[in-house]
């Protein structure tokens, strides 16, 4: 139970529930349950809850190997489901099922896959009116497929990937996802990685503004490039210097037509609406970090920040011309020193 304290003459007390019942041990596991949150619940205060005034009926069938077989140490197979409501009223809002695969080889390689299907359903947050307002927008069907893989990490190269597309039924919108992280061990001390990420969204629909009594949806294309570079030298067993990199370009340019929610049915209606809403994020950060452990339990630390952060509407600009104008953003610098020390009591009170 929570409650939501804005009010404080008027307070809401919010419930959540989640009971679940199944099998969790052996080669064969599953799992069979139902939770909610009702409107009021609101746990932000102890953690993040995104949409509340929800409630599912949830499962889980999995196979895993427990003992070595073929090519593979473990490796295990699952199907997983939701069945979503509103709370309040009990609207049902869609189903999801998930079909994936696991598996670890005795060659220290690791790779696996999923399966994502989601059925049409109403999304009644996206329309920012409220779950309670009764408006919500469509959602078209929707099929992900997702791959990932890995490479001994015992070795002095190792390799990390994932990739996944997402394709919606009778709608223009598209997703693909690419990810890789190549990582070398020069020895025992001294390691560098590299992460790479590319996520791209085509013909998005969402929500851009609201225009009298218009709820204005937009159609965009949303790419993200992520580059990060980080890597730790350790001096000693209690000396550790280590240095983070880390890049996040973000840019969605909108389509010239804009659309208009309509309230009954979800769907998208031509809308004479202008507005310029294009989207251009880009976020820096270099770290430097020390640790020295000078006593057990007890560290000195030193942290060093350098970051840039700009965000604007120019999303026509290509990656060079993007860097550019990014670096005449002011510059912050941050710098802490800080000192955890740990008093034994057992020790502290034999000097009395």
């Amino acid at each position: 139970m929570t409650n939501i304290s804005d009010d404080v003459n008027n307070p809401n007390t919010g419930k959540a529930f989640d009971l679940s019942i199944g099998k969790q041990s052996g080669k064969w596991r599953a799992e069979l349950g139902y939770n909610f949150e009702d409107k009021d619940y609101n746990p932000n205060d102890m953690g993040i809850l995104f949409s509340n005034n929800e409630q599912a009926i949830y499962g889980h069938l999995g196979y895993r190997l427990l003992k070595p077989k073929g090519i593979f140490n473990s490796a295990g197979i699952n199907l997983n489901y939701n069945v979503n409501f509103l709370n309040t009223p009990g609207t049902y809002t869609g189903t999801n099922i998930n079909i994936s695969f696991w598996s670890n080889t005795k060659s220290r390689h690791s790779f696996g896959g999923n399966i994502n299907f989601s059925t049409k359903g109403k999304n009644f947050n996206e329309p920012r009116e409220g779950t309670m307002s009764g408006i919500y927008f469509a959602n078209p069907m929707r099929l992900n497929i997702n791959h990932w893989g890995g490479t001994d990490n015992s070795k002095k190269f190792s390799l990390r990937y994932f990739m996944s597309y997402s394709y919606f039924k009778d709608n223009p919108k598209k997703g693909f996802n690419l990810d890789f992280s190549p990582r070398y061990r020069f020895n025992n001390q001294f390691s560098i990685n590299y992460g790479f990420n590319l996520g791209k969204t085509n013909n998005d629909q969402g929500f851009v503004n609201k225009n009298g009594n218009d709820i204005i949806f937009g159609q965009r294309d949303r790419v993200s490039y992520q580059n990060s570079i980080s890597s730790e030298y350790n001096f000693s067993t209690k000396s550790t210097l280590s240095l983070a990199f880390r890049h996040n370009w973000t840019k969605v340019p909108y389509d010239s037509q804009f659309y208009k929610l309509n309230t009954t049915n979800g769907h998208l209606e031509n809308s004479n609406y202008t507005g310029d809403h294009n989207v251009n994020f880009n976020n820096w950060n270099v770290d430097v970090n020390y640790i020295w452990q000078f006593a057990p339990g007890s560290k000195l630390i030193a942290f060093y920040r350098h970051s840039i952060f700009s965000y604007n509407n120019q999303s026509h600009l290509n990656f060079i011309d993007n860097l550019g104008k990014f670096f005449e953003q002011p510059n912050q610098h941050t710098f802490s020193l800080r000192m955890v020390y740990f008093i034994d009591y057992n020790k502290l009170k034999s000097l009395f």
